[in-house]
């Protein structure tokens, strides 16, 4: 699909900023110093980092999959 460069660099920047606040969400829980060997911690860590991994991949895959079909206006 062909899209302008405004349109690209406005979703790269809206999914960067979806995977920044992610990330911080794991740093911040981090900073917790939850107890891991709690299983509910654990998983609690587990989803954080999904989502955070999963923001990354929607991030990564707009800008592969569209780079090639910027247009310059």
């Amino acid at each position: 699909r062909i899209m302008n460069r405004q349109a690209y660099f406005l979703e790269a920047e809206r999914l960067s900023d979806d995977f920044a606040a992610r990330a911080k969400a794991v740093d911040d829980y981090m900073k917790t110093a939850p107890d891991l060997t709690d299983d509910e911690a654990y998983k609690k860590l587990c989803d954080l980092q999904g989502e955070a991994s999963a923001a990354a991949g929607r991030w990564s895959s707009h800008c592969e999959n569209n780079r090639s079909h910027i247009r310059s206006v």
